[in-house]
């Protein structure tokens, strides 16, 4: 074997895809196998020698770097002692830590609420001490509260404390008890002011009067005072049989008086909701006027709608429907008419079913005694529509009643249009 062949064979040894077969298959194509063996122990014997040369090179090294570990564990494990107990003593300070922290926010949330029930014991001190100057001052001095001003002080007051204390949710039953005790007696004043206000139209007094309602949160209260004290009286009047027969049986004219009111009476309270946006919240006319008008039609004139009278019905329904539309229309709100229950169910009160059965019933059988005729009667006199035939001139009426001013309802156009065709088809039957 050369010496390149030498070479390369023993560095074959230390390839990574190094395979023991491939490696004979190559050396047996040039020698035999005592050669390989004579080769491979002559190798054998050059790593072994090598090895030892190593060995004996590096000993010393070796003895010193395992003497040098040796020490550095023995010191390591004098080292694990002190690491051991500052780790105690860390877990032990963090334990302390925890603690402290938790008592000083156990003492934060103590101090808070000692605050906070402190604040709410003075609040609530504070309403209950304003709740019984008040009522004392009210029962005192009630008639003598001619100047607004201090009674704007004691209200806006009252409001104020009474707004925190419903924020807090801290009203106890005794409270309560007294607080409404005083808000009736703030609203009783009140409501006296207003009401004079109202009959003097003098508007900065309403206007300062609801201001007052309103921080009370008394919308409802200035709205009933007015339908029980000035509204209903009026209407109470108006809506009674006297008045019908006084009227002819003729409703137009107690709507007509209804309005006015609106625009009379109720001027002063409409103007001045109107000017001021802050009061938004009253609505008088629907509230106060409309709600006592339903009352007060439904008890007072029960027999309005003329069931067996139909053209008394038709007047009055058109009348009292004209009449919702513009109260409504009053309200800003033209669709009351059509979706507000109340309006619905006040014109509910008129059965419309009824009253086309009867017209129904009259216009069909004048009709059909029309038709009823010899021969020799068919020919019309001279007429408005310059007709020939007596059936077609009573067609002509019959469709005419239907649409005829005293007849037709808006409300029932698709029945009455209905009718018109019913006669035609019967006047082409018979003709």
């Amino acid at each position: 074997m050369t010496s390149n062949d030498d070479i390369l064979w023993k560095e074959s040894f230390f390839e990574k895809n190094f395979s023991v077969d491939n490696s004979l298959s190559t050396f047996t194509q040039k020698y035999d196998l005592d050669t390989l063996r004579s080769h491979l122990k002559s190798y054998g014997t050059e790593l072994q020698q090598r090895m030892s040369e190593i060995l004996k090179d590096e000993t010393e090294a070796i003895v010193n770097l395992a003497e040098y570990l040796t020490n550095l564990n023995v010191k390591i494990e004098h080292l694990s002692l002190p690491f051991f107990q500052l780790r105690e003593e860390i877990m032990a300070l963090n334990q302390l830590i925890s603690n402290a922290e938790m008592s000083y926010g156990m003492l934060l949330n103590n101090i808070k609420d000692n605050n906070t029930s402190k604040n709410n014991l003075n609040l609530k001190l504070g309403v209950i001490s304003c709740s019984v100057y008040i009522d004392k001052l009210l029962k005192n001095f009630a008639e003598s509260f001619e100047d607004l001003i201090i009674l704007e002080r004691i209200v806006g007051k009252y409001s104020l404390q009474k707004s925190y204390v419903d924020e807090l949710e801290i009203v106890t039953t005794d409270m309560q008890d007294i607080m409404v005790t005083v808000e009736d007696q703030l609203v009783k004043v009140i409501n006296r002011k207003f009401l004079q206000a109202v009959e003097a139209n003098d508007t900065e007094i309403v206007t300062r009067c609801l201001r007052m309602y309103d921080s009370l949160k008394k919308h409802n209260d200035a709205e009933d005072i007015y339908r029980r004290t000035v509204v209903r009286p009026y209407l109470q009047r108006l809506f009674s049989d006297n008045s019908v027969e006084k009227s002819n049986q003729n409703v137009d004219k107690i709507y007509e008086n209804v309005l006015d009111f609106i625009d009379t009476n109720m001027k002063v309270l409409t103007t001045v909701v109107e000017s001021n946006a802050d009061l938004n919240v009253f609505n008088f006319i629907f509230n106060s006027f409309w709600k006592e008008f339903d009352k007060q039609s439904r008890e007072g004139l029960p027999h309005i709608t003329a069931p067996g009278n139909p053209e008394q019905f038709q007047k009055r329904y058109k009348s009292t429907y004209e009449v919702l539309l513009k109260i409504s229309r009053k309200c800003k709100n033209e669709d009351l008419i059509t979706q507000d229950e109340s309006f619905t169910e006040h014109l509910k009160r008129f059965n419309l079913p009824v009253y086309l059965e009867i017209r129904y019933q009259k216009i069909a059988s004048d009709f059909e005694s029309a038709l009823d005729m010899e021969p020799n009667e068919f020919y019309a006199t001279k007429n408005e529509i310059s007709c020939k035939l007596k059936p077609t001139l009573a067609l002509w009426i019959a469709v005419s009643q239907c649409f005829d001013k005293d007849v037709y309802l808006d409300q029932l156009a698709d029945q009455f249009i209905r009718l018109s065709m019913l006669l035609l088809s019967r006047y082409l039957k018979w003709f």
